[in-house]
């Protein structure tokens, strides 16, 4: 999965703006931390798209076999075999419904924690449990922030004069050009 930089960026702020408000951390120099942030969701994001391009190598390396063996679907296998080779290194995929899978949600969650636990400029003042409870929470109430960007990005499509019907690609085209204009004004 694919997320704008600019929503990383508005989502770790936010992460980090309610644990210090909630006196969960503090951290000696905000700036850095929320660099760190970003970097660990951009690697895990980055770690997500190493498993798709080796699922794609397995895939394609069978393809003649495949072919020969009658029908198949290409997006099914693949989603297959990629989620196996995560499940052996116990890696949450970035998939399903939700452009933020309960699942990943935390497993991200305790993520962070591992770095607030390993960072000297950031000291927690909760058990290591209830940090990672923390950081759900926070990055809860950050996609809640989202789905209503998304929300108002779709109302603004509805509202234009020429009444583009929803599902088509014109519609999600402009839905996702107001998007990233509300994620640019935010980030």
């Amino acid at each position: 999965m694919r997320l704008p930089d600019k929503l990383i960026t508005i989502i770790s702020r936010g992460i980090l703006k309610q644990l210090v408000e909630r006196k969960v951390i503090s951290s000696e120099n905000q700036r850095e931390t929320l660099l760190k942030l970003e970097k660990i969701f951009k690697m895990d994001l980055e770690k997500d798209s190493e498993y798709t391009e080796k699922a794609k190598a397995i895939v394609d390396s069978k393809l003649e076999g495949l072919k020969s063996q009658g029908d198949f679907d290409y997006r099914t296998l693949l989603s297959k075999i990629r989620k196996d080779l995560a499940s052996k290194e116990k890696y949450v995929l970035w998939s399903g419904e939700s452009k933020f899978p309960d699942d990943k949600i935390w497993q991200l969650s305790r993520d962070f924690a591992e770095f607030f636990k390993s960072d000297d400029q950031i000291e927690y003042f909760v058990k290591f449990d209830l940090l990672v409870k923390e950081i759900v929470f926070a990055l809860k109430n950050e996609v809640r922030k989202d789905q209503k960007r998304e929300e108002m990005a779709k109302n603004k499509v509805l509202s234009i004069k020429r009444n583009i019907k929803e599902g088509t690609s014109e519609f999600e085209t402009l839905k996702d050009v107001f998007y990233r204009e509300i994620l640019a004004k935010e980030a």
